[in-house]
């Protein structure tokens, strides 16, 4: 399991390129940003705008003697307190493909107070250039992380989570398909609850189906579904925390 937003410097470094490689591990974090830049919350930051230079110009990172590392930090234990402390809504994206969808749900996660976003195999990048345009930095604003059904599983025993999962239709095996009203919202205020959403394409994976309740949105027009950024912000919305003050 990989924790993707936990902090800057597990994501990115910068470094010159007469530096020791063999000490980049002590200095993360410390020497290696500008000391301008203290933390990011939006993709416009000159700072970003200078690392997409770096990745993408060989021109651009021999004018400046500089190299650009991507990586991300494992989770070295399973301790879910230090990544989701108040898991009271999780948003679990299934094999979200398309990064202006993905970059959209973050941004309407971190709009209604959700707690943290945890992406299943299949989910592109966070953190690619489109995705990070559509979450207009909300991608650093709450936690990602990137994991299996295993570790979802362990994640909802331990918290006693409720599944959803967005789904338009009762399933092939018969499994009804909620609507989604706001008698069924209320609820839901005191449980802790993960929604799970599902790719453009394929819908939510069979594990989902299998694990989760489904719910829909209800819709007046005949319509057959909608795209999952649309949806998935009705249902963030309809879900999210009643205590707003």
């Amino acid at each position: 399991m990989q924790t993707l937003s936990s902090s800057l410097s597990s994501l990115v470094v910068v470094c010159k390129c007469n530096v020791d490689i063999h000490s980049l591990e002590s200095n993360v974090g410390t020497t290696l940003l500008p000391n301008n830049v203290k933390f990011i919350t939006n993709p416009s930051n000159p700072f970003v705008k200078h690392c997409v230079k770096l990745r993408q110009s060989s021109s651009y990172r021999h004018s400046h003697a500089s190299v650009l590392l991507l990586g991300t930090t494992p989770i070295r234990e399973e301790d879910f307190r230090s990544w989701f402390p108040f898991p009271h809504r999780v948003l679990v994206l299934d094999g979200i493909q398309d990064p202006g969808n993905l970059g959209t749900l973050l941004r309407s996660a971190v709009a209604f107070r959700w707690d943290g976003v945890f992406l299943l195999p299949g989910c592109c990048d966070p953190f690619n250039d489109k995705a990070l345009r559509a979450s207009r930095g909300s991608a650093f604003q709450l936690p990602i992380v990137s994991g299996n059904w295993d570790q979802l599983e362990t994640l909802r025993k331990g918290f006693q989570m409720k599944m959803l999962a967005g789904h338009p239709e009762s399933n092939s095996e018969g499994k009804r398909s909620s609507s989604l009203s706001q008698k069924l919202a209320d609820s839901l205020v005191d449980d802790h609850v993960c929604l799970v959403l599902g790719s453009e394409g394929y819908g939510i994976s069979k594990q989902s189906e299998e694990v989760c309740e489904l719910i829909n949105i209800p819709m007046a027009g005949d319509y057959e579904s909608l795209n999952v950024s649309v949806a998935g912000g009705i249902f963030l919305f309809m879900l999210q925390p009643k205590d707003l003050h």
